[in-house]
């Protein structure tokens, strides 16, 4: 052992003498010290995020709790209205948390708020973070805190266009959900209205707000009502609708004569409902008013005839005759000699010959009879059945006069000759007489899942049966249209039982019409019209009714349509006040202490109109319109279109333009609304779910809502 210790020691006196060995503890100590600093950079760092994190989980929860209280005040009262606004502070708080659960373990942060004095909310959020090396850092580096005021800014005059797809994609229900895309864009587009309105009423300036709505397809609806007087008063219930919508319509449309070029009789049996061509008009984005159009018109595929026989019940008599036969004592002529006859010759001898292949005999074909003549078309009643009706049945050879030899038992010689006397009974019985053939309409048409538009423009009558004889009036497959029919849910003569619905149309659930994924079609010359647009209205109830009005319509996507009509309702100038019936015209195009808004609201691409006529006609297979004339634009040229239109709003007209792509799966088209809006910031793509927490976002945006500290 002495040993052993003696070794040991001689080893570290050597070791300490060595140079080598002095570094190697120099740089040990440093390692230390440079493993703690990094430990604290790690730490600090992540407390950094942590701390952005709960400071942007605040701010959120401000900003939620006074839109809120802000949505309620009017209504409710104060402590109601700031309970139900830390309510929604409080969850948005914590979803926001809860995509980040590793740096806040669930429970570890909380958020309360405070009312101040001048009615502004104040968010405390703190929490604790999990670390990584807390037993190196000293004792309440882990806790965070994070602090944010919300009050109202100084509101400007505000006009917003809510520019929303109306096409039938609308109608379907996505995975997770038990309504459409359609019920949650209504419910949004109606909150985002009433928190608006809600901050209008607060301000006391009934010239504060004003909102248009512009329901677009690849077309859009002119015959608006005009704006109300401003009220701002309302309720602000949002409760589930069918999505047909209210089926309510303009009291008092705005007249278009002079700027529609409008043939009624096209559209029987129903009325023009509203929507337009835009045939006449430039596509670049610089149109200043005064345009007229084309009543836009679906128009009615050739449809198939069928004779349907009908008659009366008449006597009709029968004669039956038969011959008896007599010998009229005149002598039979004697008969024909017999035809000379020619002794038969001898044929030349032909020496034996064994050819080498003897061909089987030829066996004929069996014997065919001709086909006898068909008998006459069940229930028609041509000139042979009134030969036999009319006339005697009697032989042709009595008809004709011949004379017969000795028949029938006849004692008489060989030579005596016997002749048909003619005994007939005649016997009348009642029958249907089919005398009339009648041209209807098919009740069986190849309407092509909904891609063809027939519908019964003038007065006619439809048959299920192409063939059979009935007696008058009693066909139970004979339907009269006296005045026409159509198969659109959305037309007014149908809602009010003033033009009947076409039998081969069929009757079912809303849902069940929709062309999209469904073989019941919608049919009628105004198929694919939306319901009409509304000017700029500062009045609460008259733009939810607007909003509440709208369904699902098909025929394509034309975005481009949407963003123009959406922009001439924001115009001061060009005669557009006066077309939409405002008596204040809007703010100028950029002027001072004012803002102009316009959502584009989608939930599909740029489409080519293919089925039937849109604003810039169609291109179709089949389809009356669409068959000829110039080529429409197809997606390429419409999202030009779109992007040409969209820069100009922003940049000329400096308007505030937001866009959000509803359940869209192609990038490519996010990218184009991206670039549409111009900015990541106000360009979004969401769930159908998620339209209301996006409008509540642009919404606090128009308000000014802002953070004080």
């Amino acid at each position: 052992m002495p040993k052993m210790k003696t070794n040991w020691l001689q080893r570290f006196r050597a070791f300490s003498k060595d140079r080598k060995g002095s570094v190697a503890v120099m740089f040990a100590g440093a390692a230390m010290v440079l493993m703690l600093l990094i430990a604290g950079g790690i730490e600090t760092y992540r407390r950094s995020l942590a701390q952005a994190m709960l400071q942007k989980a605040a701010d959120a929860s401000a900003l939620a709790a006074k839109r809120r209280e802000a949505d309620l005040r009017p209504t409710s009262t104060v402590p109601v209205a700031r309970i139900q606004g830390e309510a929604d502070g409080r969850a948005l708080f914590n979803k926001t948390l809860q995509d980040n659960a590793k740096m806040f373990p669930p429970g570890s942060a909380t958020v309360t708020f405070t009312w101040l004095g001048n009615n502004d909310v104040r968010a405390t959020a703190t929490g604790s973070i999990n670390l990584m090396f807390g037993n190196l850092l000293p004792t309440g580096f882990n806790d965070v805190q994070a602090t944010a005021v919300v009050g109202f800014g100084t509101p400007l005059p505000t006009e917003v266009a809510l520019v929303l797809d109306n096409t039938a994609s609308m109608f379907k229900i996505d995975p997770g959900r038990s309504s459409t895309r359609f019920t949650e864009l209504r419910n949004a587009a109606k909150r985002f209205t009433h928190t608006l309105f809600d901050a209008a009423q607060q301000s006391g300036d009934a010239d504060w707000l004003r909102l248009s709505v512009i329901p677009w397809v690849t077309s859009v609806n002119v015959l608006s009502e005009a704006p109300r007087a401003a009220d701002f008063s309302g309720k602000t219930a949002v409760t589930n609708m069918p999505d047909k919508g209210s089926q309510t319509f303009v009291a008092t449309p705005l007249g278009r004569s002079g700027r529609v070029n409008l043939n009624s009789a096209l559209f029987s049996p129903v009325d023009w409902r509203g929507c337009i061509s835009g045939s006449t008009e430039g596509v670049s984005p610089n149109d200043n008013g005064g345009m007229n159009w084309n009543a836009l018109h679906v128009q009615s595929p050739a449809l198939a005839m069928t004779s349907n026989m009908e008659g009366d019940v008449q006597p009709v008599t029968y004669t039956n005759c038969s011959c008896n036969w007599v010998d009229d004592g005149t002598p039979c002529p004697p008969p024909p000699p017999p035809p000379p006859t020619t002794p038969p010759t001898t044929p030349p001898y032909t020496p034996p010959y064994t050819p080498p292949y003897t061909p089987p005999p030829y066996t004929p074909p069996p014997y065919t009879p001709p086909p006898t003549n068909p008998p006459p078309p069940s229930g028609t009643q041509g000139f042979l059945d009134l030969i036999r009706r009319t006339t005697p049945q009697v032989s042709p050879a009595a008809i004709m006069g011949d004379r017969v030899p000795g028949r029938y038992g006849s004692n008489k010689p060989d030579n005596a000759c016997l002749v048909c006397q003619t005994v007939c009974t005649d016997t009348t019985v009642n029958e249907l007489v089919c005398d009339t053939s009648l041209s209807m309409m098919s009740c069986y048409q190849d309407i092509s899942y909904g891609r063809l538009n027939p519908y019964a423009p003038p007065n006619s009558r439809c048959a299920n049966s192409y063939w059979g004889c009935y007696l008058r009036g009693t066909y139970t497959g004979d339907v009269n249209m006296p005045n026409g029919c159509v198969g659109d849910p959305n037309e007014k003569k149908i809602i009010t039982s003033q033009t009947k619905w076409c039998p081969w149309v069929p009757t079912t659930t809303w849902s069940a019409l929709s062309p999209n994924g469904s073989p019941n079609p919608i049919t009628g010359p105004n198929i694919n019209c939306p319901t009409p647009m509304l000017g700029l209205s500062g009045n609460r109830r008259q733009v939810i009714e607007t909003i509440e009005r709208m369904t699902p319509i098909p025929g394509g996507t034309h975005a481009d349509v949407g963003l123009r009509w959406g922009l001439r309702s924001l115009a001061a100038t060009g005669g557009w006040p006066g077309f939409f019936g405002l008596t204040t015209p809007p703010q100028a195009w950029n002027a001072p202490n004012q803002q102009k808004v316009m959502i584009l609201i989608t939930d599909g691409e740029n489409t080519q109109a293919i089925d039937y006529p849109g604003y810039w006609g169609c291109k179709g297979y089949q389809n009356p319109g669409c068959t000829t004339g110039p080529a429409t634009p197809d997606k390429a040229a419409l999202d030009g279109r779109m992007l040409e239109w969209c820069w100009t709003i922003r940049n000329t007209y400096k308007v505030q333009l937001y866009t959000i792509a509803v359940n869209f799966s192609n990038p490519a088209a996010i990218a184009q609304l991206q670039n549409c809006a111009g900015s990541a910031q106000r360009a979004f793509s969401v769930d159908a779910a998620q339209l209301q927490n996006v409008l509540n976002i642009i919404a606090a945006t128009v308000l000014r809502l802002k953070l004080t500290q």
